[in-house]
């Protein structure tokens, strides 16, 4: 989780104006009253089944501030707490690669400010908001299929656990075609690109930039995979924007 300072660093540094300025937007924009904030949790498979049988308590993950309106959960003056369990849901997970599972049901905790009504949902960062598959499988099937140059089919029994026997596999030409658009695409200015992919040297073009700008020195096989996850952490998302947690929602 990012720290509360950085969390609320907007609010601190310019003050009353600037929060009234972020609750507007907030009123404007979110579409959803829910946010997603993800929680860091290292690529392993046994670390995610681990999560998924021992839900850590609420304590351990709420958020310390309210990535709406900037409230810290508890401040220095003793106040009541401001952001409060508001249940858990269960978030199926596909792309495990694992003898043990192929997909995996994860409790999810959510949180309520009470100063704005938010409702967070705070995700470890290997769950990729609203894709049924993990982060790491998006990117590292990406991977084998433009740079290793597996077959769909090779890839998708990697992946998923479909008795379907077909040549292609439609979500991974999907992925392709939206790397740094639909998918990651809060990082498309970042890398330089735009819009959809155009062929499959663009993604592959794409692919690198992305690898690199997580911190991936080369396009091996696992890049894909440490990179999904990284590219997540810290984000704040609805259902049609996304932005760095401390930080207003951009235009």
């Amino acid at each position: 989780m990012v720290d509360a300072e950085r969390r609320c660093g907007l609010r601190k540094q310019t003050g009353g104006e600037a929060q009234k300025i972020l609750q507007d937007r907030l009123a404007a924009h979110w579409c959803t009253r829910c946010g997603v904030i993800l929680q860091t949790l290292s690529f392993v498979v046994d670390a995610l089944i681990e999560y998924s049988t021992r839900l850590p308590s609420v304590e351990e993950l709420r958020p310390r501030a309210c990535p709406g309106c900037g409230r810290l959960a508890r401040d220095d003056l003793g106040a009541p707490l401001a952001i409060v369990g508001h249940g858990t849901y269960g978030r199926l997970v596909l792309g495990l690669r694992s003898s043990v599972v192929a997909q995996l049901v994860v409790k999810i905790r959510r949180y309520r400010c009470l100063e704005c009504r938010l409702t967070t949902s705070v995700l470890p960062d290997v769950i990729y908001p609203r894709r049924l598959y993990g982060a790491w499988a998006i990117l590292e099937a990406v991977l084998l299929s433009v740079v290793v140059g597996k077959t769909a089919g090779e890839i998708r029994r990697l992946f998923s656990d479909d008795e379907v026997e077909t040549p292609g596999w439609r979500s991974l030409r999907r992925w392709r075609r939206e790397l740094a658009w639909r998918l990651w695409g809060w990082e498309a200015k970042a890398i330089g690109v735009s819009g959809p992919c155009a062929d499959e040297a663009d993604t592959r073009r794409r692919l690198r930039r992305l690898l690199v700008h997580a911190g991936e020195e080369s396009l091996r096989v696992g890049a894909g995979a440490r990179a999904g996850p990284r590219l997540l952490f810290g984000r704040v998302h609805t259902r049609d924007r996304t932005w760095q947690t401390g930080h207003a929602p951009r235009d």
